[in-house]
């Protein structure tokens, strides 16, 4: 079972309209959805299932279900094919079907906050590649939600003071430039995307802004987790984020 995800052809949608095709417990699945479910640390989006017209329940989070694992150059593994789910309030389940035509509404700030910061994530990282070139192959983890966004790295060389400082600096120049965000398919396989800005490229399926200028006052902070683990804090002014951008 598998839902087409609208979120990969415009990000920047923020409806759709869809048919229920399972219900498990409070998880709602559809043939089709904009919203992004949880998945390469960024935390799934939320928003409104309208059904019967005018009538609406919220949907609280979104995630993947099992799918298929793709491996891109033995080296990374995503998951494709998957069932997207809806989750609701338990209490809401009746008042839903399988076969119901609905629309899905997501919450556009909470959108674009995620976005926002996933973008940032990826622009810290490419500040901190010119300091230590092989980052990418330390990299343990991320996290990323509408507050801020942090990477870990295995890294026994820590960052200096002066280190975030360049980093910093180097971030900021890149929003300063207004780059473009490109993203493309690996070797033309579903659901692997690659996100792109200038020389860097790292596989990314999660959602992000169209180009480096659209963030504003990027500030990168170092925190050390362990003795061999370095942990870079991403925030961004989040008040100058516009909704104005997504559409119906």
């Amino acid at each position: 079972m598998n839902t087409q995800k609208l979120y990969y052809e415009d990000m920047l949608k923020k409806e759709c309209t869809a048919t229920i095709i399972a219900i498990e417990k409070n998880k709602i699945i559809c043939d089709k959805t904009i919203a992004f479910p949880e998945g390469g640390g960024q935390i799934g989006d939320r928003g409104y299932l309208i059904y019967d017209n005018n009538k609406s329940i919220q949907f609280i989070d979104t995630k993947k279900g099992i799918g298929d694992i793709l491996h891109l150059n033995n080296k990374y593994t995503i998951k494709i094919n998957t069932p997207v789910y809806h989750i609701i309030n338990s209490n809401d389940i009746n008042k839903l079907s399988v076969g119901m035509k609905i629309k899905i509404v997501i919450d556009v700030l909470h959108r674009i906050k995620t976005s926002a910061l996933h973008t940032a994530l990826h622009i810290a990282l490419m500040a901190a590649l010119t300091l230590k070139e092989n980052l990418t192959s330390r990299i343990m983890g991320c996290h990323i939600n509408t507050e801020k966004a942090r990477i870990d790295f295995f890294c026994e060389d820590k960052f200096t003071s002066n280190d975030i400082l360049k980093i910093n600096e180097v971030a900021n120049n890149l929003i300063t430039e207004n780059i473009p965000i490109e993203r493309y398919l690996y070797e033309n396989k579903n659901e692997a995307w690659v996100w792109k800005c200038k020389n860097f490229e790292c596989p990314c399926g999660g959602t992000h802004l169209q180009s480096t200028g659209q963030i504003k006052n990027i500030k990168i902070k170092r925190k050390n987790v362990g003795k061999t683990t370095e942990r870079l804090i991403v925030t961004i002014d989040k008040t100058l984020l516009t909704e104005q951008m997504y559409h119906i």
